[in-house]
């Protein structure tokens, strides 16, 4: 009950900051985004919203961090054991995915691809969507290094948990430096994977039909309203 009741004035802090600080941020860069993907995609807007995110999560991250910190400091060994078990039985997309043959895998990855491009763009056309389809392509070998990544990862945090010598200094790296605790495969196959993708979402908006456009501008604005609407609001 301490822990729990600490933590939760923890989050409202958190949270209080958030949209005070954070959401006025995020809807300019939601307009800038607007204003650039209404032009059509390049891969520098791409590399751009990435940059823009890492550094959205790092001043997140600095904020909570002394908290995250305090909080963490009071886990015992029966929560750290709690916590590997629940990782253990965790099924998600990634365990699924695993377990599909090459088939499977490319009919989920299409799946979940045009649920994401059909929120934002609208409704796909059949020859989009062929097109589409043949540029995803199921990879079985990197479903297996993320999920080997993963593992070490989580397993790297249980043991920065139980152990208190360095703990602020390890569970900084683990927070601002992760690639530290990565797989040495990994790391040597994301970045072809980053391009991959990116190449992906430059195909994607070549096709990309004027009322699809439109569509997400439109939903872009939504989000820009009511992120800015939040800001303005007090804590509940």
């Amino acid at each position: 009950d301490p822990q729990r009741f600490d933590l939760k004035m923890r989050i409202v802090r958190l949270l209080d900051w958030h949209r005070k600080s954070e959401l006025a941020k995020i809807a300019e860069h939601l307009k800038q985004l607007k204003s650039r993907y209404q032009k059509g995609l390049k891969g520098k807007d791409i590399d751009w919203i990435g940059t823009e995110h890492k550094l959205f999560w790092n001043r997140i991250i600095d904020r909570a961090k002394p908290d995250l910190i305090a909080f963490l400091s009071t886990i015992e060994e029966v929560q750290v054991q709690q916590m590997e078990r629940e990782l253990i039985e965790k099924n998600d997309w990634l365990v699924k995915q695993s377990k599909m043959t090459t088939d499977e895998a490319h009919a989920s990855t299409l799946k979940w691809f045009f649920e994401l491009l059909e929120k934002w763009l609208g409704d796909l056309e059949p020859n989009q969507k062929l097109k589409i389809s043949s540029w995803i392509k199921a990879d079985p070998e990197w479903t297996a290094i993320k999920l080997k990544n993963r593992k070490k990862f989580q397993t790297e945090l249980a043991q920065i948990l139980r152990s208190k010598e360095n703990f602020k200094e390890n569970l900084h790296i683990w927070l601002h430096e992760p690639e530290t605790y990565w797989t040495e495969g990994f790391k040597n196959r994301l970045e072809y994977k980053k391009q991959e993708w990116k190449k992906i979402i430059l195909k994607v908006d070549e096709i990309t039909l004027p009322r699809q456009r439109q569509h997400v501008a439109n939903e872009l604005k939504n989000y820009i309203d009511d992120f800015l609407t939040l800001s303005k609001q007090t804590a509940s």
